[in-house]
């Protein structure tokens, strides 16, 4: 697939290297990390339901037990377990169907359930998330399918 990604930092088109994404104009380098393009960096950033501690725990659990028995050991102890895992959480989601559905993006796709969902309606789903471990985790529920 052909992507045309433009710098978060100065807007211009960004060119392909070996490594990942550079720009040309502020000379900024986007690397490739595991499967997506590193957008944030060594940032701080972090947001969600789940801190940062439980999901360094949960991929843990999924590395030693596998992806059923880590994540269900994990949900045991967490009292979020219905609101992060509910695959009806897509009232938020703005899409539009059309006719051939091409594509979508799920912005702050969390642990992936609606972009999972979008995937049975849409051919490309592109998923969009700021927090490493969700990343982490989202690339470890798709090896596991």
């Amino acid at each position: 697939m052909n992507s045309n990604f433009c710098c978060p930092k100065c807007k211009t088109s960004l060119t392909a290297i070996p490594e990942g994404y550079s720009c040309q104009n502020c000379s900024r380098v986007y690397f490739l990390q595991d499967g997506y393009v590193d957008f944030i960096g060594e940032s701080e950033f972090y947001a969600g339901e789940v801190s940062k501690k439980q999901m360094e725990i949960l991929i843990q659990e999924i590395d030693s037990l596998g992806y059923d028995e880590g994540i269900t050991h994990f949900f045991r102890e967490n009292p979020l377990r219905d609101y992060v895992t509910n695959v009806r959480r897509i009232d938020w989601v703005c899409h539009c169907l059309t006719k051939n559905n091409l594509r979508c993006l799920d912005i702050g796709s969390g642990l992936g359930n609606i972009s999972e969902n979008l995937s049975h309606i849409f051919k490309e789903v592109y998923s969009l998330e700021a927090v490493k471990e969700r990343i982490e985790f989202q690339k470890k529920k798709i090896q596991k399918f």
